[in-house]
């Protein structure tokens, strides 16, 4: 399994009844149009380029989405209740029928993947506050990479200190080994009231620091072009 398919399944966890939680929340016009949130993306990043990786729409609609969401049926978990433990977000109701748009950088080494959604804002404070249970921050997945092939992966998340992005953030890194590998990425969720944004690493280059540079430079740029 190539790291890229990997990535789409990294985030297969468990949440907190965050669908529960955001029916709750009271729901909005857009804030935006998702062409306008595709201008707002970062294009080019310290040697990576997205070229023609850009895609816009209804969140739950895009491509890169339901490529995710068919990549979950071929994963099996050792705790069955552990389900999307750092994308519980992209679960609830507001934010799967809002205006979005993806962006993917990448290199040779290094992947970054940058989300922005026009959220009722309820929605995105439940988003950004939604954390894994506790028994749920390491787990087990073995991932069907064919009729007959197969991989377990160990996955453990670990929350990172990064000084505070938009109006409310959060920052972990999830990582995912065998026997044969190991893999680290590091995510940013971060909100704004005009609209929600997730950023994510992977590769030789992606660090902290990275994550820290690119989700304040990717923050102005939304800010401006949004403004």
């Amino acid at each position: 399994m190539t790291v890229t398919a990997l990535s789409a399944l990294t985030l297969a966890g468990c949440g907190d009844d965050a669908s529960e939680e955001s029916a709750q929340a009271a729901t909005a016009a857009p804030s935006h149009s998702s062409g306008d949130l595709r201008s707002a993306l970062m294009t080019e990043f310290s040697g990576t380029a997205a070229g023609e990786n850009l895609e816009d729409g209804v969140y739950g609609e895009l491509a890169i989405v339901q490529a995710n969401d068919a990549a979950r049926e071929r994963v099996e978990l050792d705790k069955p209740e552990c389900q999307d433990a750092a994308e519980a977000w992209s679960r609830l109701p507001e934010i799967r029928e809002a205006p979005a748009a993806v962006a993917v950088l990448d290199n040779d080494t290094t992947s970054i993947t940058q989300v922005l959604v026009a959220a009722p804002p309820e929605a995105a404070e439940t988003a950004v506050n939604t954390r894994p249970a506790e028994n749920c921050l390491t787990y087990q997945a073995t991932i069907q990479a064919g009729e007959d092939s197969s991989q377990t992966f160990t996955y453990e998340i670990e929350n990172l200190d990064l000084e505070p992005v938009g109006e409310n953030s959060r920052a972990f890194m999830v990582t995912a080994s065998n026997e044969d590998v190991q893999l680290e990425f590091y995510t940013l969720f971060y909100r704004t009231n005009d609209y929600f944004s997730t950023v994510t690493l992977h590769g030789a280059d992606a660090s902290l620091d990275m994550l820290r540079e690119f989700a304040t430079t990717a923050q102005r740029k939304a800010d401006e072009a949004l403004a």
